[in-house]
């Protein structure tokens, strides 16, 4: 069995399916992409998401991160940066991560390849403002995309195959995002 947490099916899973005796994708608009063969198969799963997250304790989380310079009066938004796009989108929030701090907590997930550089510039903030970032490393997505979360995202359309236009069209489409700026692709 494979899973595709996104919209347009990866590298690995595009030569798996044919293969797997089952193939759970995320969203409708997934199965076409997937090879004849592999299309009897399928089942739209969506993302699996463990009830703990759904019905998570905002104060137990607190402390067990360690976060006792989170404002519970402002909000948290949750910033992840990752695979091709990771190197923009972590540059982005370097930049204007004073201004977003004085609004709001941050828990920032970042590739390997710029944690140690976000790392030093964290280093640099007045203490409040450092006590409201959360940084840490790579990992996916796939339990922030379920349970009606306000979220930011940024597409940067840099991921192979277009992965970040078909991203934003397919939570846009499920009513999971709402885009603006510049046109997807």
């Amino acid at each position: 069995m494979v899973h595709e947490q996104t919209v347009r099916l990866g590298l690995a899973n595009r030569s798996l399916a044919g293969r797997a005796t089952r193939v759970a994708v995320s969203s409708e608009s997934t199965l076409p992409l997937l090879p004849e063969s592999a299309r009897a198969t399928a089942v739209v799963t969506g993302n699996p998401v463990r009830p703990e997250v759904l019905s998570g304790q905002a104060d137990k989380a607190i402390q067990a991160l360690g976060l006792q310079g989170f404002d519970r009066h402002r909000p948290t938004v949750y910033i992840t940066g990752g695979a091709q796009g990771s190197q923009q989108i972590n540059s982005l929030v370097r930049d204007i991560l004073p201004w977003l701090l004085s609004q709001a907590n941050v828990i920032h997930q970042c590739g390997p390849a710029n944690l140690a550089g976000l790392q030093q510039h964290t280093t640099s903030l007045p203490g409040e403002l450092a006590a409201r970032y959360l940084l840490t490393g790579a990992g996916s997505g796939g339990e922030d995309t379920d349970g009606g979360r306000a979220q930011v995202r940024g597409w940067f359309g840099l991921q192979g195959g277009d992965q970040s236009s078909a991203q934003q069209g397919g939570f846009s489409a499920a009513g999971g995002a709402e885009h603006r700026g510049e046109p997807a692709g």
